[in-house]
């Protein structure tokens, strides 16, 4: 299967409603959630490149929502992490605009 995982169930917008109402921790938690569901769908599927872009996502994500919440360090960790997924499916891939796309977000 080559969809992305967050394809299938875009449970984000849930997410996206805890962080309108100013609940990071709840927030943190649901994408923390996520994230775990992602992370166990590419120890299944390594060299799946959707998986991966949907774990920088993730990483993306959980950084933003850490950053808000003034955990600045985890926030960085969480970014970086993000940034080397993407840099190494760019990389591997070179003609695939999406793939360098997603390094300038």
């Amino acid at each position: 299967m080559n969809r992305s995982i967050l394809a299938i169930a875009p449970p984000h917008l849930e997410v996206q409603a805890l962080l309108n109402a100013g609940n990071l921790p709840a927030a943190t938690r649901q994408l923390n959630a996520i994230h775990q569901q992602v992370q166990a769908h590419v120890a299944a599927n390594p060299t799946t490149p959707n998986g991966q872009r949907d774990l920088s996502v993730g990483h993306k994500r959980l950084g933003d929502v850490t950053q808000a919440a003034g955990d600045l360090a985890t926030a960085r960790t969480h970014h970086q992490t993000a940034l080397d997924i993407r840099q190494r499916l760019a990389a591997a891939d070179p003609a695939n605009t999406e793939r360098q796309r997603d390094l300038s977000v």
